[in-house]
């Protein structure tokens, strides 16, 4: 397909590259000539110039183009892209941070003026965070092949009855599969002779929300203590996702405390606020922390806008053995090295991005893929075709380069966790984890060509 993207920071290029590896053709927009010099390493065209002006979305080829995304970090200019690139005939997308525009994450009431669909970084956050907080074993989790699979990132835990165990001995509820294992820095697609260690990030996949509970109790305990529904959270930093994330945790019935240093963000967070507490004052205070109860929190999140600051407070919460703690993060290298030293979950705003556009891009079914840790490691959906060397094969069969797992089949309308014992047929679409570098290699192995239909 032919997409045009408008904005070359840190989620259009990484947008670009996503679809780029898997044969769409891209063109990116970008006003700043510097930005232009610095990404000349995309394979996409590239072209120096303003997103939001008819005549340059027109020489990007518009009126033969399927998909206009406006990523960049002008909201306007991502709006009125949209609009003229709708009137050229292409589909579109529009990233839009301020709030006075948009009031939920993914929105397409802007549709009958031309963008199609409007996605809200600091909502799409907020959303994420508080999906996650409430159930204490989970660090992360994302659905994909149209919510039929769902990926989950859990942390192993003291008393773990898969700790110190091969997978090939553990025993994992049907439906369930370990697809990746973050540790430390490191990312590792496992065998069956792969010792699962405590404090690892396990990304699993299952085939209904049901296996939630069994993810809970194959976790352990956090610190020596029986998990327990979170019932109270403390936010340091009163900004817009803070509020939107208190807002959600309210209708779940948590009790939220929240902490911030300038008094007019104080006003205005509790005349949006119902039952959270807010309290004014400086989020490093060691003696504030400890007196408004951070010790006995379930949770502790870190939103200010500083993400030093944000980095110290999830730090000093890990002292007190909060059972789980994360940190807003506004610069996206530093999430691994967050969740090396103990966060569990750090909050990058531009990978979050970059993931809720992913997703939206594969309910227009462009591409079927999540990225996690980074970018790094790559989960994909692809066609098994009639001339693929793996159809008719078993799994344990088919010669997959190391560091490549299959780890769902859909066929007929039907979702299997397979083992290596089940066949992959032609028609199947499997989901593939793999590394970003080995993506298109996989993809020719079961289509003959890069990209993915």
């Amino acid at each position: 397909m032919n997409i045009i993207i408008s904005g070359a920071g840190e989620v259009g290029c990484s947008i670009a590259e996503t679809l780029s590896r898997v044969g769409h053709e891209i063109t990116v927009i970008e006003p700043d000539s510097t930005v232009v010099d610095n990404c000349r390493g995309l394979d996409s065209r590239l072209i120096c110039g303003n997103g939001a002006k008819a005549e340059i979305i027109e020489s990007a080829g518009a009126r033969d183009a399927d998909f206009y995304f406006g990523l960049s970090a002008d909201d306007e200019a991502n709006m009125l892209g949209c609009v003229i690139a709708k009137s050229m005939g292409c589909t579109t997308l529009a990233r839009i941070n301020s709030l006075k525009y948009i009031s939920e994450p993914v929105s397409k009431k802007f549709a009958p003026i031309g963008i199609d669909i409007a996605i809200s970084p600091k909502l799409v956050v907020a959303d994420k965070i508080a999906k996650i907080i409430v159930i204490p074993a989970l660090v992360n989790r994302t659905s994909m092949a149209k919510g039929k699979m769902m990926l989950v990132e859990a942390k192993v835990h003291t008393g773990s009855q898969i700790c110190h165990n091969a997978i090939l001995n553990t025993k994992l509820p049907k439906g369930l599969m370990i697809g990746a294992i973050f540790r430390g820095a490191h990312v590792i697609i496992p065998d069956g002779k792969t010792i699962i260690r405590k404090d690892d990030h396990l990304v699993m996949v299952i085939d209904s929300p049901d296996k939630m509970k069994n993810i809970e109790r194959l976790m352990g305990e956090v610190h020596g203590k029986k998990r327990k529904r979170i019932e109270r959270v403390m936010i340091v930093g009163a900004n817009d996702m803070a509020v939107h994330l208190a807002k959600l945790l309210e209708e779940k019935d948590v009790r939220v405390t929240m902490i911030e240093k300038r008094k007019d963000k104080c006003l205005k967070a509790a005349g949006k606020l119902k039952k959270t507490v807010v309290i004014e004052g400086e989020p490093t205070d060691k003696k504030l922390l400890l007196e408004e109860g951070m010790e006995n929190m379930d949770a502790v999140v870190a939103m200010t806008r500083s993400e030093e600051f944000n980095i110290l407070i999830a730090l000093f919460a890990k002292i007190y053995e909060i059972p789980k703690v994360m940190s807003l993060l506004y610069r996206t290298s530093l999430k691994p090295m967050m969740e090396t030293v103990g966060i569990d979950f750090a909050a990058s705003v531009k990978h979050l991005t970059i993931e809720a556009v992913l997703k939206e891009i594969e309910q227009l079914d462009i591409l079927r893929t999540v990225t996690l840790h980074g970018g790094e490691l790559m989960v994909f959906e692809t066609k098994v075709a009639k001339r693929s060397r793996a159809s008719g094969k078993k799994i344990k069969d088919i010669r997959l380069p190391r560091g490549v797992l299959i780890v769902g089949i859909f066929r007929k309308g039907k979702t299997l966790i397979p083992g290596g014992d089940d066949q992959v047929l032609k028609g199947d679409r499997v989901i593939i984890f793999c590394f970003q570098e080995m993506m298109e290699q996989i993809n020719r192995l079961f289509r003959g060509k890069g990209l993915i239909l």
